[in-house]
């Protein structure tokens, strides 16, 4: 296993107006799914299984989103 070190990390988020912050959440979402996108096709399907057993309808969103990127 490697292990990587990251120095002097940045991230600042602009909170200023809702539409910035539906735009931060948006980018977010986006990187998400392409972190999705490198996993295994069997760990994104119990990723999946596993935000829908949640019962919410934000977390159910997001697992119809993320499936859009699953592996076929």
């Amino acid at each position: 296993m490697i292990t990587r070190r990251i120095q002097n990390v940045q991230i600042s988020t602009d909170s200023g107006t809702k539409e910035q912050v539906a735009s931060e959440v948006g980018a977010l979402k986006f990187a998400v799914a392409l972190m999705f996108c490198r996993m295994p096709k069997e760990d994104q399907k119990y990723l999946l299984l596993e935000m829908r057993q949640l019962n919410d309808a934000y977390s159910n969103k997001l697992a119809d989103e993320l499936q859009q990127f699953q592996l076929k």
